[in-house]
């Protein structure tokens, strides 16, 4: 086991993104962590569990998600980025490897072309080339394909947090029993049930907008979400 994370709070563009640090020894590379679109900075922790302290790893929260979740907009794939490009900044870390997952990998690649001074490398896990368009179905029809469970998903409302875990306790994913860091990645990624119709715009418009060339820009329809601890939950979209 390496040293305990430590939370971090990055400023960028006017606001600030939750980060999850696992340090390495004095000197080690810093490599800086991307989550998928239904996941969060924690999705990393058995990931920094197996490096065991060999490099530093700094997971983040993107913009709406986990410890970010009261950022404002914009929330598409460059406004991600640029996000990246000032926490290494920030850091002082650069040039880095990013590791991207699923959409994070799409984010990872626009780093490196918006700046490229920033990165060392990059290892894609689950996603980067474009997704492939089917330009005779709608935008919806599309969407419904590619993330209609996850959506679903998302906003559905749990009673409560028992609820919540047993669902993904059951889940395939897991059939070898959660590990130690999923309990925390999965409640860092709820909300409050008032928020529940508003927090998936985001993801809705993410998706819409990606396209071909994965340069979504949100028009700003995501709100700010206030943090509370109430009986019905939701993921956060991420």
């Amino acid at each position: 086991m390496g040293p305990a994370p430590i939370t971090l709070r990055v400023p960028v563009d006017g606001t600030e993104l939750g980060c999850v640090r696992w340090r390495g020894p004095v000197g080690a590379p810093i490599v800086i962590a991307v989550h998928g679109i239904t996941a969060n900075a924690w999705s990393f922790g058995t990931v920094a569990e197996r490096l065991n302290g060999e490099l530093s790893l700094v997971a983040v929260d993107l913009r709406g998600r986990g410890a970010s979740s009261e950022c404002p907009p914009p929330f598409g794939i460059r406004a991600h980025a640029d996000d990246v490009a000032e926490v290494i900044a920030r850091l002082g870390a650069a040039p880095v490897v990013i590791a991207g997952h699923s959409m994070g990998a799409h984010v990872a690649l626009m780093v490196a072309e918006r700046h490229p001074d920033a990165v060392a490398g990059i290892v894609l896990v689950d996603g980067g080339p474009p997704l492939p368009v089917d330009t005779t179905k709608s935008a919806d029809d599309s969407l419904d394909e590619l993330l209609g469970p996850s959506i679903a998903r998302l906003r559905k409302v749990w009673p409560d947090r028992v609820t919540y875990h047993a669902m993904w306790s059951a889940h395939p994913a897991f059939e070898d029993g959660l590990t130690p860091y999923a309990p925390v990645r999965v409640f860092h990624g709820l909300a409050d049930e008032e928020v529940s119709a508003k927090r998936c715009s985001n993801l809705v418009e993410l998706s819409r907008k990606g396209g071909a060339d994965q340069r979504p820009i949100d028009d700003g329809r995501s709100t700010r979400r206030k943090r509370r601890d109430p009986e019905n939950l939701t993921e956060t979209c991420s």
